[in-house]
């Protein structure tokens, strides 16, 4: 399955900007997720949100912002792989 999903944010500046779109495709708990890939999850407080992959072991993700301007730039978010709902093939 495949989403377009519009940047919400300059979290991943300079890479993605704030307001481009990106090609991405839905993940399962069989999808290879690895260091360096950008990843769409769902979180409670602030919906969908874009995030680069730090590390991870197939169960358990840290994920990270490329915005070194941003106050959260520094703080890894903890993610399992249901969190993660899209995988980003391209930018659009």
């Amino acid at each position: 399955m495949l989403k377009i999903f519009k940047i919400p944010d300059n979290s991943l500046e300079p890479f993605y900007k704030n307001g481009e779109k990106v090609l991405c495709r839905k993940v399962f708990i069989t999808t290879s997720v690895k260091e360096n890939d950008i990843v769409i999850l769902s979180t409670i407080s602030y919906g969908e949100i874009i995030k680069r992959v730090k590390f991870g072991n197939g169960i358990q993700y840290f994920l990270e912002s490329t915005n070194f301007q941003r106050f959260d730039c520094k703080n890894l978010i903890a993610a399992s792989i249901k969190d993660i709902k899209y995988k980003v093939l391209f930018k659009i």
